[in-house]
C-alpha cells in the first residue's frame, strides 16, 4: 500500500506540473492503451492454474465491465481536477474523502441489496473521518491564500 501511495504521489506531481494544460480525454486516450498492454503482458507471464485468473462469466462479467466504467469515470474526474486548475494539495486532500464515500455507499447498498452485510465503523474510524475532513478544510483554505 505504501508503494501505491508513493506512486500516486508521483502521479499527482507529474500531472500537475507537466500535463495540466492538456485535455483530460487526450491524457486518458494515451495512457489507457499502455495500461491495457501492461496488464495483458503481466497476466500472460503470471498465469497459473489458479482459478482466480479465469475471466468471469455471465452477470459477473457484466458487473466487472461496470466496474471498468466506474474506473474510467473516476480517472476522468481525477485527471480533470488537474486539467481544470486544481493543485496537488487540494486534489490529494480531497482523495482523503474516499473512505467516507465508501462508508456511505456501503451503508446505502446494505439497505437496498438483500443479504449484504454492513459493518459500522468503530470510534477510531469515525475519528479518522473527522480528522480527514479537518485536513481537507485546512488544505483548501491554504490553497486560497496566495
Amino acid at each position: 500500500m505504501i508503494c501505491s501511495d508513493a506512486l500516486y504521489g508521483l502521479l499527482h506531481v507529474i500531472l500537475k506540473n507537466k500535463f495540466s494544460h492538456l485535455n483530460t480525454l487526450t491524457l486518458m486516450s494515451v495512457y489507457v492503451p499502455v495500461v491495457l498492454v501492461s496488464v495483458l503482458v503481466l497476466r500472460h507471464f503470471t498465469k497459473t492454474n489458479d482459478p482466480s485468473f479465469n475471466v468471469p462469466q455471465g452477470s459477473m462479467l457484466w458487473l466487472l465491465m461496470a466496474v471498468g466504467l466506474i474506473f474510467v469515470a473516476a480517472d476522468y474526474c481525477f485527471i480533470g481536477a488537474y486539467t481544470h486548475g486544481g493543485d496537488v494539495i487540494t486534489v490529494t486532500g480531497l482523495a482523503l474523502l474516499t473512505p467516507v464515500f465508501a462508508l456511505i455507499i456501503g451503508f446505502a447498498a446494505s439497505l437496498l441489496i438483500p443479504g449484504m452485510i454492513f459493518v459500522m465503523p468503530n470510534y477510531w474510524q469515525f475519528g479518522s473521518f473527522l480528522l480527514a475532513a479537518g485536513s481537507i478544510g485546512f488544505a483548501v483554505q491554504g490553497s486560497l491564500v496566495r
